[in-house]
Parts: structure tokens; C-alpha cells; sequence
């Protein structure tokens, strides 16, 4: 793999919150990855303050980058196999979800990027009102899905199905998306439900301190504080309905950077009700 050929490429990007033109851009971070010939640079938008790699690699640079970290990312939907640190976050979780289900007579929820599957197996085993709740995973690095099952690896089928859902789930994923405006864009038109919400919960990244690098690296394409999350939600169509910041469980995924837990709301009376 090399950052010179011709299928990889870096490349400006206007700013994906609030696509101000690449020039407006402050580096901070820049490293260089000899052994693999790429650069990693990390800029702030001087018009909005979102931090995101930038110049960016296109999307096949990532496919290649997690097909090369092999079973790592490769995921089974019956594996659940999930750390008990995690279990403290799916409480946090799960509390909002419990919330949300008492509103509505039978609750439809989508764990966009369920990796295998194991959050949506402990809200079944642990959460009472789940038991009659409908749950779907979807990853694409899930593999092995059997047929009929509540499980999509193809973004296409999963769109196809033509299901909505009361909440859609995005638990540490947004920070991987080269376009995440778009992609909140296709769940609030496609697949959420009238009054609808997202779940959305990422590194926090206003708490970096000085000359501290540590959350920066290859994977992260956005690095996100409350305030440009929100900023994001109301650019793909969603109104912030609540936003927090909450301790980090995994002490083995960037330990030291708190979380935000968002919730969005596709409700058009409610966004402009909030952006008044």
C-alpha cells in the first residue's frame, strides 16, 4: 500500500460541516507515515471551528486500510463478544432508548455500525422493555449473515428493505465517515420515521489539551465538540434535542478523551423551533 498510487489520492475538501471553501483551514497536527507514504494532517475550519483530517484520502484508501487489518474488522452477528466496560456505556444508552420507547407503542431501532451485533444482545438479555422491541444491526464489515436475519453488511440492501425506524444508533462512527452530512443526510430522509431520532455519541474532542496528539490518528477522519456536533446535526436536517458529555468506559479506545452523547430529532416544527 502507498500513498503514490494512482487508486489512493489526497485531496482539499470544503469543510463538512459547513462547507467553507479548504482555504479556510488552520493545520494542527501533521505526520508523516514514512514506512507507508502518507501524510496525516488534521485542520480546523476557521469558519465554523470543526477539526478534520484535511487534505483527505478517498474512500478506497480506507477500504484498503481496514481490509488490511483483517479479522480485526471483520465481524459475525452471533459472536457478541463484548467487553464488561462496555456494558457501563449500553446502560447509558439504553436509558435514552427506554425513554424513547415509552412514546411509542412498538419501538424500531437500527444500531447503525453494530460491529457484532453485542449491543443489540444485551439490550435484549438486560432491558425488560426491549423484550417486544424491534432491533437491526447494520456494519459493513459484518460477515456470515444469514439470510432473514435482523442484520445488514450492504447499505444498499439495508436501504432496499425499505424499513423505518424510531432511532437509529451511530455509537462511535461518525468520526470514521469522510462525509458524515451526508450520511445523516440518507438516515433522516431514508430511514427514520417522521419524528424520528439519532443517537449519536463520539470522542470529545474540546477537552485536548496543549501539544496532546494522542486521540489524533489514521482512522479518525472528524474530531467533533458540541458545538460543531450540533452544527452537523442541523446541516444533515436534524434538531439537537439534547447533548452531553460523559466518561469514556473503554479504557482500550482512546482513553483519555471523554464522550459527547447527542440526540437529534427529525421533526421540522422542532428544528425550527430550536433555530429560532
Amino acid at each position: 500500500m502507498s500513498g503514490t498510487s494512482e487508486k489512493f489520492w489526497l485531496s482539499l475538501r470544503p469543510c463538512p460541516v459547513c462547507g467553507a471553501d479548504p482555504e479556510a483551514l488552520r493545520v494542527l497536527y501533521k505526520r508523516r507515515f514514512e514506512a507507508m507514504g502518507y501524510d496525516y494532517v488534521i485542520a480546523e475550519c476557521t469558519q465554523c471551528s470543526f477539526i478534520h483530517q484535511n487534505p483527505a484520502y478517498n474512500q478506497e484508501f480506507y477500504d484498503c486500510l481496514y481490509e488490511l487489518f483483517g479479522g480485526l474488522f471483520l465481524h459475525s452477528p452471533i459472536g457478541h463478544k463484548y467487553h464488561p466496560s462496555y456494558a457501563k456505556r449500553y446502560k447509558v444508552i439504553a436509558a435514552l432508548l427506554k425513554n424513547f420507547s415509552a412514546k411509542v407503542k412498538s419501538i424500531q431501532i437500527l444500531d447503525f455500525g453494530c460491529a457484532d451485533g453485542s449491543f443489540i444482545k444485551w439490550v435484549k438479555t438486560h432491558q425488560s422493555w426491549a423484550k417486544e422491541a424491534e432491533l437491526v444491526g447494520y456494519d459493513i464489515y459484518l460477515h456470515g449473515v444469514p439470510e432473514g436475519t435482523s442484520f445488514f453488511n450492504s447499505l444498499e440492501k439495508l436501504l432496499a428493505a425499505g424499513k423505518r425506524y424510531n432511532v437509529v444508533v451511530l455509537n462511535y462512527v461518525l468520526e470514521h465517515i469522510l462525509d458524515p452530512a451526508t450520511l445523516l443526510s440518507i438516515i433522516s430522509k431514508s430511514l427514520l420515521h417522521k419524528n424520528g431520532r439519532v443517537v449519536v455519541e463520539v470522542p470529545d474532542i474540546s477537552f485536548l489539551m496543549p501539544s496532546d496528539f494522542s486521540p489524533f490518528h489514521i482512522q479518525h477522519t472528524n474530531y467533533f465538540t458540541p458545538k460543531t456536533l450540533t452544527a452537523l446535526l442541523n446541516t444533515a436536517g436534524l434538531a439537537l434535542e439534547s447533548l452531553r458529555t460523559i466518561k469514556n468506559f473503554d479504557t482500550q479506545r482512546d482513553p483519555y478523551t471523554p464522550g459527547i452523547l447527542a440526540v437529534g430529532r427529525k421533526d421540522r416544527e422542532y428544528l425550527q423551533t430550536t433555530q429560532a
